[in-house]
């Protein structure tokens, strides 16, 4: 059986956490990451928010990570892929 269990924002009603539900970030987990990160996380890189994909930084979905807000980050296309 698989279990799916949601965390929503309690002013918003937006998912924030989602576990295994989805692999896909929602709009309201993107506006946090732009919020906290402002663009690329990799040290060095200059591209925007809007330049970035949502990326799974604790652990990898294909590896069991989750799509929470705090296990996501901000990555160009160019660093996104080279990430093992």
């Amino acid at each position: 059986a698989n279990h799916y269990l949601a965390v929503f924002d309690k002013a918003t009603g937006s998912a924030l956490e989602l576990f295994r539900a989805k692999r896909i970030a929602t709009p309201a987990q993107r506006i946090m990451l732009i919020a906290r990160e402002g663009g690329c996380t990799n040290p060095g890189c200059t591209v925007g928010a809007y330049g970035c994909q949502v990326h799974h930084v604790v652990t990898d979905w294909a590896d069991g990570g989750n799509t929470n807000v705090n296990e996501l980050g901000l990555a160009c296309g160019p660093d996104n892929r080279s990430v093992n």
